[in-house]
């Protein structure tokens, strides 16, 4: 089985799968297939027709002959599938979480009758149930990855794990690096198309540099970055502690 959400991207993005027969061959798409393949893949999926048609369950068997109407069924035959279930089940106006308003699934056997219609039933009856835990696991990472974004990663976990009373605090010893882009105002007056990408090329560098030496981005200020990254608690006076190797790792990356 497949699960994703999220229509507006080409290839539906997956949470899980269920182990294929051994033997079989791996039916995700190689990471090196270019973004017109994608698109390509995706307007001649059964999830895109069925976003057109409005259908919530679309069955296929896969045999010679079906195969060249999806190109998932060219897939699953040859992976030796024989039979092909897609489910998307929407979710109530109020429910809609920006771009997330439906649950994907799909469901292949290799049985040589393929699905029964009791399997069709329960896959029916139990689906929703298993779209609506997997919506909420999405709605844990995309908050996870929110506060990692806005409060940085330590913080952020402090902050799910419930260290959200008023007043507490840790003390802790840190190393406080703030930096910001050379040349950014000359940048910004003379090219101004060319500032997102180069902001988002820029913190890739730094931020990856940062995260790398187990530091934590607590800020993006424009073209400027605030950042902390905490000292080892055991030193000695012979042999002080040192400051994450931040400079050195953001030249290499650059």
């Amino acid at each position: 089985m497949r699960w994703g959400y999220d229509p507006a991207q080409p290839v539906v993005q997956e949470y899980g799968r269920t182990a294929l027969p051994r033997g079989t061959a791996d039916l995700h798409l190689p990471s090196g297939v270019e973004q017109t393949e994608m698109v390509m893949r995706w307007r001649a999926s059964p999830f895109f027709r069925m976003l057109q048609t409005g259908e919530s369950l679309l069955r296929r068997r896969v045999t010679a002959e079906s195969e060249y109407e999806f190109p998932v069924l060219r897939d699953n035959w040859a992976a030796g599938m024989t039979d092909y279930v897609a489910i998307i089940n929407r979710f109530a106006p109020e429910g809609i979480i920006g771009e997330m308003d439906c649950i994907y699934s799909s469901w292949v056997t290799a049985r040589a009758d393929g699905f029964a219609e009791t399997h069709i039933a329960a896959l029916t009856r139990v689906v929703p149930t298993l779209a609506l835990a997997f919506k909420t696991a999405a709605l844990a990472r995309m908050t996870g990855t929110l506060m990692e974004t806005y409060l940085g990663r330590d913080a952020g976990r402090r902050v799910l794990s419930g260290r959200i009373m008023r007043g507490v605090a840790d003390r802790i010893d840190a190393v406080i690096w703030f930096s910001d882009l050379r040349g950014f105002t000359r940048i910004t007056d003379s090219a101004p198309e060319q500032v997102i990408p180069l902001l988002n090329n820029y913190a890739d560098v730094i931020v990856s540099a940062i995260h790398a030496q187990g530091g934590d981005v607590l800020k993006l200020i424009g073209d400027g970055i605030l950042a902390s990254s905490p000292l080892p608690i055991v030193h000695t006076p012979a042999r002080p502690r040192s400051p994450p190797r931040w400079p050195r790792a953001a030249r290499w990356r650059h």
